[in-house]
């Protein structure tokens, strides 16, 4: 488990409070069903920012012991969200089961780090899980069943189980329950809707903290891998926290991001994924 603490135990103590479980309803799914197609690139995207002026950003962090893969999609595959985000939890847990990848690990055994995207071995996994999970068959993109009983399939062909336990309390995201997922080594497969993925850049020289914020329209499927908290002072004053999780987005643009938990009404659902 990766930690940086960098405040002190009375903020922290304040920082515990805000971290609790955040109540906001779901999106509304047209027919009952919502498709996940988010492209690698897509006319659709928004882009904001925001400046919060500050003369100290302190951030906390925990992340999984060796971190995530981060790839991406390609051009030969189209609305492969599902697919790509199923390569990154394959890449995962090829650490624990070398099987999951032919010919290829995923992580460098010196130092137990992922690798970045090879397309040589990546790529068909990538094609096989699009199959499995039926991509663009009944309509654009997976659906949630779909891509989770894809995902089982791929580790089932291999003779592994994949399990996935919910994040949720009474269909609301839960932070505690994500966060502990976290600290047991467990990614989280993410499955959102109009998500607004992350990053925070600081500047001391300029007193200010900008938020580049990546609004992404539709269905889009992430893996989680870490969480934080950002506290933002005026001298020795808090003056704002932030909550987020840190996620593998399956987009070369932006592949590793921050996703704010202030608000959940884009989380559709969430999973801890567990292989035995």
């Amino acid at each position: 488990m990766k930690t940086k603490v960098l405040v002190s135990t009375a903020i922290a103590s304040l920082l515990t409070l805000a971290s609790l479980s955040t109540a906001s309803a779901k999106p509304a799914l047209a027919n009952g069903e919502l498709r996940y197609y988010y492209p690698e690139y897509a006319a659709c995207d928004t882009y904001t920012s925001e400046t919060i002026y500050c003369t100290d950003m302190v951030e906390d962090y925990t992340t999984l012991d060796y971190g995530m893969p981060f790839y991406y999609g390609t051009d030969d595959l189209t609305n492969a969200c599902g697919a790509v985000a199923g390569s990154i939890v394959v890449g995962y847990f090829d650490r624990d089961y070398p099987t999951l990848i032919s010919n290829w690990v995923s992580y460098y055994p010196a130092s137990g780090r992922f690798k970045m995207m090879n397309s040589t071995y990546v790529s068909p996994v990538m094609q096989e899980l699009y199959t499995l999970m039926r991509t663009n068959v009944d309509d654009v993109g997976v659906s949630q069943d779909d891509c989770k009983n894809g995902l089982q399939t791929y580790f089932a062909d291999r003779g592994y189980s994949l399990t996935y336990t919910t994040v949720e309390s009474n269909s609301v995201f839960n932070y505690n329950l994500y966060k502990q997922a976290i600290d047991a080594q467990k990614p989280v497969l993410i499955f959102s809707n109009n998500a607004t993925i992350c990053s925070p850049t600081f500047s001391e020289s300029q007193g200010k903290t900008v938020i580049a914020n990546q609004n992404i329209t539709g269905g889009h499927i992430m893996v989680g891998y870490g969480y934080s908290t950002i506290t933002y002072y005026n001298g020795s004053t808090p003056i704002r926290t932030d909550n987020y999780i840190l996620v593998s987005t399956g987009r070369a643009s932006l592949s590793d991001a921050y996703v704010n938990v202030g608000s959940t009404s884009w989380l559709v659902d969430g999973y801890k994924l567990t292989v035995s």
